[in-house]
């Protein structure tokens, strides 16, 4: 109701506006035309005259006053370039992630039941036929939820354009920089996402890292432009999208052998940063060696990429490749060994299926984070492993596939290794990472499985 009475309004105003103009400009024509009238002695075309211009004048008016209106609603009740460019990537990445999902839990031919088959191949087809709803199920539920929080995350975003659009324009301005749009949101966090366009004035080329330093200094914090933003602003208009620093970094190192007369690895890794700030790796590991393995454990990691990114936490994505490897029903289980950390508080997730121990390194001491959850593609539905620490500057992460855990010597294993992992006291990850594949190597002589590790350390910046 406020709305519309806000709108009636202005439509009055306008039309006052355009109506008083007209008459005012026509009072003007009319006394022109009816002096000369009066001098010539014709005056039959004055009062015509005096109305047409009146009319003319004032629906021009009118004309331009509405269209203006017009564009000055749309622009108030539509989104922002930027803000549908975020949305719109952030949708990508679902939409990406669905069509994945959609391509491994659709039906083949050869699984479709005929009726003349046996009773035991027609048992056989339902079973699949329940998995596949089951698994389907599966994924609806947890795409459900993503798109619920997906819209929580929109919602808790707070404009808060106004407190900065003044001093950021007069600021710029002083670097030879014409602020074209402003866009700055806080969200549930507090955290700030500044979305602007910029131009140099006259024909200069200014490097993107002034506008930088004038932000971090205006606003008082810590502000890092995208990836892919420009190294320098030049005459056309610039978007640059930032977002507050982290207060950590990773780096990430893997070492890798292949099992003695296989010529490729059955394992796979990965190690990925999202630009709201989340680090990922993990492993895979793929029953066996070689093509076929590789395959399977090649195709968990770059499905739990995909979910990842598109939002999905870590149990969803857990639970999600398990369903989908059940429904395809090749049963040959694969392992599952993520870790997510939030580069801006430390929090990290770590989430596994079948997968072995992880190792903490803290100040010389290590933990393990140990699992007794079955590898993905056995059971219709999967009970992750999920737990959750604070990692803290220095803290080293090391994860493994079973053949570094067999190939050392016999007793508690996961000990031993604990004990090589404190040992390892570079803060080198790749270092730490070769020290224990060559000693598990060493120890196991022939190589009777392919062996991975990888090592992830944090630091403050």
């Amino acid at each position: 109701m406020r709305e519309r009475k806000g709108w009636l309004l202005n439509t009055a105003a306008m039309l006052s506006e355009g109506y008083f103009l007209g008459a005012a400009v026509g009072a003007a024509a009319g006394i022109f035309c009816g002096v000369v009238s009066a001098l010539r002695g014709e005056n039959r075309w004055a009062l015509p005259l005096v109305l047409g211009v009146t009319v003319i004048i004032g629906m021009s008016r009118i004309r331009w006053r509405w269209g203006r209106l017009t564009v000055e609603r749309l622009e108030a009740s539509g989104n922002s370039p930027e803000e549908e460019a975020i949305a719109a990537e952030k949708l990508d990445s679902i939409g990406e992630a669905l069509h994945l999902l959609a391509g491994h839990y659709q039906v083949q031919p050869e699984e479709v039941w005929e009726p003349g088959e046996s009773y035991t191949q027609a048992v056989m087809w339902y079973a699949g036929y329940l998995e596949e709803k089951q698994a389907a199920s599966v994924g609806m539920k947890e795409t459900a939820r993503l798109i619920g929080s997906l819209a929580r995350e929109y919602q808790e975003m707070e404009d808060v354009t106004g407190q900065w659009q003044v001093r950021l324009k007069e600021k710029l301005g002083e670097k030879k920089l014409a602020l074209d749009k402003l866009r700055v949101r806080k969200n549930g966090s507090g955290r700030l996402v500044i979305n602007l366009t910029v131009h140099a004035m006259r024909s200069r080329c200014i490097p993107t890292k002034e506008v930088t330093a004038v932000l971090n200094h205006e606003v008082g914090r810590s502000l890092k432009p995208d990836q892919d933003a420009k190294v320098v602003i030049g005459r056309e208009p610039c978007t640059i999208c930032y977002r507050e620093d982290t207060a950590f970094h990773m780096m990430y190192e893997v070492a890798k052998a292949v099992k003695e007369d296989s010529g490729m690895s059955g394992d796979n890794f990965s190690c990925i940063r999202l630009a709201e700030g989340k680090a990922i790796f993990g492993l895979s590991d793929g029953m066996g060696s070689g093509e076929a393995a590789s395959g399977d454990s090649e195709d968990v990691m770059e499905l739990a990429e995909k979910l990842l990114s598109a939002g999905y936490d870590e149990e969803a994505v857990a639970r999600l490749i398990n369903a989908i490897l059940v429904q395809k029903g090749n049963r040959r289980p694969v392992t599952l060994d993520l870790a997510t950390v939030d580069l801006y508080t430390g929090a990290c997730c770590f989430a596994k299926l079948g997968a072995m121990t992880t190792f903490l390194r803290r100040n010389g001491l290590v933990e393990l984070i140990e699992s007794d959850a079955l590898p993905a593609g056995i059971l219709p539905e999967a009970d992750p492993m999920t737990e959750y620490k604070m990692l803290e500057h220095g803290d080293m992460i090391v994860m493994v596939t079973d053949g570094v855990l067999d190939a050392l010597e016999l007793g508690n294993r996961e000990e031993l290794l604990a004990y090589l992992v404190s040992e390892t006291t570079s803060d080198n990850p790749k270092e730490v990472a070769g020290q224990i594949l060559q000693i598990a190597t060493e120890m196991g002589g022939q190589r009777m499985d392919d062996m991975t590790v990888l090592a992830a350390g944090i630091w403050r910046k």
